[in-house]
């Protein structure tokens, strides 16, 4: 293929269909088996059973049927073909006993031998274990149906039936009137040097033939919500907007489809869901191209991908920190918005009536389902995650700052947006008009690159720039920046989805004027001085200095303290919390979120100074964090609130050992960190 018909990737490529040097359409995003998405039964991408059914060189098992795993072929010019012929396939070859190389845990990781009885318990469990072989020495017992019949009715019993293992020569082996065919080899390896799955072990088709494709057998037996992205359930179509129509019905005429109503398709074992109303077995296998293509949830007959104009200048390096630093205060300020909104919601504690424990203290999820209490638990659930996620992309925009050696931005944004003309930066409860702008904020944008684009049209621009400004960016600069920029867009499209989500949920409490989902009703306000609800409005805003603080040391030490700093960080986060809900449902009041006077551009990190010094710097650093919190802390001790207060100074406490654990984890002879190359 012409290199111009795509652009060059950085995933190396492994599997078959992943050896051309350009983006080939259809090309899987993982190309290797060791990078598929396991959820076991069967898996995402192929179907692992597949592979581990010709574990042994040369015979195929199938691990399936319920009394036993059975040869569903072998090579003829096998070492099986000298004591088997083909024609006894149909009578039963069975799997009688395995060895193989196991390990037994984690504290012992050399694998050792170990022999398991195929007998039942047989079906997935045998094939789990064969999952679980290490490459090297295996060994096989296959016996015919009347031997492996003596097996399962205890007339030759296991604990007798000793075979010296060690000689590994295939042999004949009797027990009594039985017979047993022993055959010794090494797991199969079903990579070539390669990295490519072996198509003399895997024919093309073989990986993905088990799986819920419409020309397969078990696609009709999938009755459920379920992860496969080619067997949708409850599909939408030209006649039916909303999406509740069987994917697999019959009668596909608009006057159906118009007339279809939810409790026809939405509860899965109703009888129309597996009766005449749906394509047979039979009639799916010869008719699924009669299925529509499904987009967005959609049937459709034809699709004509959006064109997506790509920017027409490639950013430079300058341009790129410019963009990053116009970006971090952004992704802070609706971090913050969006936590102010959460906790304006009249959040339920949960059956016990108490948060979970210590530190994180969300609220248990409430029984029952569509009940008041569980509506504003899921919409508060929905606005919590997106807040979480722009605390994570905040984040992750300083340290693409770093890498790129420009000083990282704490400061939080005046205006949500890019040009003069954004919103100004405000705290407001989560009403249906403040719900609405944070739809807006999140919405993907159609001018990619512009200062009047949305936020994911800026990252867009920054993605195409470093991974095609082969001038300005290496392979360490498109590995590291590229990758958090992909995660920033696909997690921007999903928050929209969320607030759409968290409006569905809150639609029946929007609609009236008393807001009662609310228990915050307007912007932070000062309270009474002196008071105990004040105190609180201090403490929120001493642990927020506290989170930003925290980051700022941790952008200042040396890179290899970073990863436990950040951990230890996080408690900082569940001390604002907790002062946070409290002042909500005590008080019915929201924090201040002051922004605080020690937020500054952090400086460069000062050339590598060795272990010592590193941990000197950070130690100091640490002892000093929180002395502002600390002080409101010990003010709690007089008040109503004095058990928070006591758990809040140990979360203080933790913090800041953890911290200097953290830095006095740095070996003196550590070995500093390599640059990336230029």
């Amino acid at each position: 293929m012409s290199p111009t018909l795509g652009k060059a990737v950085k995933l190396f490529p492994r599997n078959l269909t992943a050896r051309a040097d350009t983006l080939v359409r259809g090309n899987p995003v993982t190309s290797r088996p060791e990078d598929a998405v396991e959820v076991s039964f069967p898996g995402l991408e192929f179907d692992h059973r597949n592979l581990d059914k010709v574990f042994f060189p040369g015979i195929t098992f199938e691990f399936h049927h319920e009394r036993g795993a059975f040869v569903r072929d072998f090579d003829r010019k096998g070492p099986v073909a000298g004591f088997f012929n083909k024609s006894e396939i149909h009578s039963g070859i069975f799997l009688a006993f395995v060895q193989g190389l196991v390990k037994r845990s984690h504290a012992d990781p050399a694998p050792q031998k170990t022999s398991f009885n195929f007998t039942p318990p047989a079906g997935l469990e045998n094939w789990r274990v064969v999952r679980d072989f290490e490459p090297g020495d295996v060994a096989v017992v296959l016996c015919n149906r009347r031997s492996f019949r003596d097996l399962l009715t205890n007339r030759l019993s296991d604990d007798g039936f000793d075979v010296d293992l060690r000689t590994r020569r295939d042999r004949v082996v009797t027990s009594g009137a039985s017979e047993f065919v022993l055959l010794f080899g090494e797991r199969a390896r079903f990579l070539t040097k390669e990295g490519v799955i072996d198509p003399r072990l895997v024919p093309a088709g073989d990986l993905t033939r088990s799986m819920c494709s419409p020309w397969q057998y078990d696609f009709a037996d999938c009755g459920c919500f379920y992860w496969a992205s080619n067997k949708p359930d409850l599909v939408s179509s030209a006649h039916q907007s909303e999406q509740l129509l069987n994917f697999q019905r019959r009668d596909r005429s608009a006057k159906s489809d118009e007339a279809a109503r939810p409790e026809d398709w939405m509860v899965k074992f109703a009888p129309d869901w597996d009766g005449p109303a749906i394509y047979s077995h039979t009639q799916l296998i010869s008719q699924w191209t009669k299925l529509d293509v499904v987009i967005d949830g959609k049937e459709v007959r034809s699709h004509t991908p959006q064109h997506v104009p790509r920017p027409p200048v490639l950013l430079s390096r300058a341009e790129v920190i410019h963009r990053l630093r116009q970006l971090a205060p952004v992704e802070h300020a609706l971090a913050v918005e969006y936590l102010y909104a959460y906790y304006s919601l009249d959040l339920p504690q949960g059956p016990a009536g108490q948060p979970h424990a210590s530190p994180w203290q969300q609220p248990e999820r409430p029984p029952g389902a569509a009940s008041p209490v569980q509506l504003l638990y899921s919409a508060g659930n929905e606005v919590l995650s997106v807040a979480i996620d722009e605390m994570r992309h905040f984040r992750w925009v300083n340290e693409m700052l770093q890498h790129l050696e420009a000083d990282p931005v704490f400061g939080r944004a005046t205006r949500v947006g890019l040009h003069r003309g954004s919103p100004l930066f405000d705290l407001e409860p989560l009403t249906d008009d403040r719900l609405a702008w944070f739809i807006k904020v999140e919405h993907a944008s159609t001018k990619i690159g512009t200062p009047s684009g949305t936020l994911d049209g800026m990252y867009t621009q920054i993605l195409y720039s470093v991974e095609n400004n082969r001038a300005e960016f290496n392979a360490a600069d498109r590995d590291r920046i590229a990758h958090a920029v992909k995660i920033i867009i696909d997690e921007g499209a999903d928050h929209e989805q969320r607030f759409l989500r968290a409006h569905e949920a809150l639609s029946g409490f929007l609609k009236q004027k008393s807001t009662p989902h609310l228990r915050v009703k307007q912007g932070p306000a000062p309270q009474k001085p002196g008071g105990d609800a004040a105190l609180l409005q201090k403490t929120v805003d001493g642990a927020y200095s506290v989170v930003l603080d925290s980051l700022q040391i941790v952008f200042d030490s040396e890179p290899v303290l970073r990863p436990a700093m950040l951990e230890a960080a996080r408690r900082s986060m569940y001390i604002m919390d907790a002062a946070c809900r409290r002042l909500s449902e005590q008080y019915k009041a929201g924090a201040l979120f002051t922004l605080p006077a020690s937020v500054k551009r952090t400086k460069r990190a000062a050339p590598r100074r060795g272990a010592a010094k590193a941990r000197i710097s950070a130690v100091t650093a640490v002892r000093g964090l929180g002395g502002a919190l600390q002080g409101h802390l010990v003010k709690m001790r007089g008040t109503r609130h004095k058990e928070l207060g006591a758990r809040l100074e140990g979360e203080l406490s933790r913090l800041k050992q953890e911290f200097e654990t953290a830095a006095a984890g740095v070996r003196d002879d550590a070995p500093p960190p390599q640059p990336h190359p230029r």
